[in-house]
């Protein structure tokens, strides 16, 4: 008799670490980090020339959980820290928030960006389904930096609205957190998961999720997408200039998941782009401007503050 309970207790345990729901298991008051650091590559061939741009971008995000609901957790979130560092050919610029300055507007642009906090609400697939206290948020930041011009603050509001307003952000965010099955999973089991991607360029990425390892320290999650730009037709005004964009290209990763919270402990996103840029005619260039283009990123993510 002992030794048929041992044997249907371990078919219970066996069976009930079989499948594994994977989702996030936040705790009300606790913060939780995302530290990134991206590199994004971008050659233009604009009438016979080559334009190699490198763009590197480094932040700290906190995710505070004030709320456990049953639809999600509603979060206060805040950039911790921003770095931007841009190498083009005119040159060189570096702003930093940690580092700002009355002669450096744009430092002290990121650093009031870290002033301000904006409440989200995240489903525990990692789903953006609230973040309407962004619209408007840079507006108010804007105006209360010095030394801009109205014109140079309406430019401003706009590339950030764009940057990090409530589309962008999301798409941002469930590039990264929109990755855990609806059901649970064993080792090996796949699953398809979709975001739209709405910062500067619209695009859809559709990703073939696997479960490749499972331990007590962290579930292994491998990624492939394949991402595609959408409403092609559909001008968007970047830097002054109206532009549209026809791209396809490719995404793999690896997250690191911890297994009790679902937070992602690491991650190691690459991606492949290429297409073209098309501007709409204006009195400067009235037949426009095609531009072939590629553009490669890779981007590390951590739980750390690094």
């Amino acid at each position: 008799m002992k030794t048929l309970y041992t044997i249907v207790f371990t078919l219970l345990f066996i069976s009930s670490n079989y499948a594994q729901g994977l989702y996030l298991n936040l705790e009300k008051g606790k913060e939780y980090l995302q530290h990134s650091n991206s590199t994004t590559k971008v050659l233009q061939h604009i009438e016979g020339q080559e334009l190699h741009t490198t763009i590197s971008l480094i932040g700290t995000t906190s995710f505070l959980v004030k709320k456990v609901k049953r639809k999600g957790y509603v979060m206060d979130v805040r950039f911790v820290d921003l770095l931007m560092q841009m190498n083009s050919p005119q040159g060189t610029m570096e702003f930093d928030s940690e580092n700002p300055g009355s002669d450096d507007i744009f430092s002290d642009l990121l650093k009031k960006m870290t002033d301000f906090s904006f409440e989200i609400t995240l489903s525990k697939f990692g789903r953006v389904l609230d973040a309407n206290e962004m619209n408007g948020i840079w507006d108010v930041m804007v105006d209360e930096v010095q030394g801009l011009s109205g014109a140079q603050k309406k430019q401003i509001k706009a590339e950030l609205n764009k940057t990090y307003g409530e589309k962008a952000f999301t798409g941002n965010l469930e590039s990264v957190t929109a990755i855990y099955p609806e059901n649970p999973v064993e080792l090996g089991d796949k699953w398809m998961v979709e975001t739209i991607l709405s910062s500067g360029m619209k695009a859809k990425s559709e990703a073939d999720l696997k479960l490749t390892k499972l331990n007590e320290d962290y579930a292994l999650i491998i990624s492939e997408s394949n991402i595609t730009t959408i409403n092609k037709d559909e001008y968007a005004l970047i830097g002054g200039l109206e532009i549209k964009y026809d791209m396809n290209g490719t995404a793999s990763a690896e997250y690191k998941v911890d297994p009790k919270s679902g937070w992602i402990k690491e991650a190691k996103i690459i991606q492949e782009m290429e297409g073209v840029a098309y501007v709409k005619g204006n009195p400067q260039m009235p037949e426009g401007l095609e531009i072939p283009m590629t553009m490669s990123s890779e981007s590390e993510i951590s739980s750390q503050k690094q």
